[in-house]
């Protein structure tokens, strides 16, 4: 996340008021103009999105996945669905932080595989990887 000192549009047509640039001094934080604030304060704005995942396994290895999300809250219902002809597993994350999560899983059935990163039934991210 990147944090900013955000000044109202309506507070900065004549200028950056005296209050947000102490504030930016005192923080080393940047000034941002914004028309989603009301008052002068200090906000964080998502900037990552990285997914990050092993195309082709052999079988018997561990798969994994990892995933750095700062535009979703990763709660901790949120698992990792696999499908493979008509199974499907669930597996929760080795690794769970707010926006961030490590899948690692062991696989043995050899052939094509649908992921799905799953909250509360909401599909956040999918992908496909091959087990050979």
């Amino acid at each position: 996340m990147k944090r900013f000192v955000c000044v109202p549009e309506s507070m900065s047509k004549s200028g950056i008021p005296e209050e947000a640039e102490l504030l930016s001094k005192g923080s080393q934080l940047p000034i941002k103009i914004s028309a989603d604030h009301n008052d002068i304060c200090i906000d964080s704005f998502p900037e990552t999105l990285e997914l990050d995942w092993v195309k082709k396994v052999d079988s018997g290895y561990i798969y994994w996945l990892d995933i750095t999300d700062e535009y979703n809250y990763f709660s901790e219902n949120t698992v990792v669905k696999f499908f493979f002809l008509e199974k499907e597993e669930t597996h929760k994350p080795l690794i769970r932080e707010s926006h961030m999560l490590k899948f690692r899983i062991r696989v043995y059935d050899k052939g094509d595989y649908k992921f799905n990163v799953i909250d509360a039934d909401n599909v956040l991210h999918e992908g496909f990887f091959e087990v050979i």
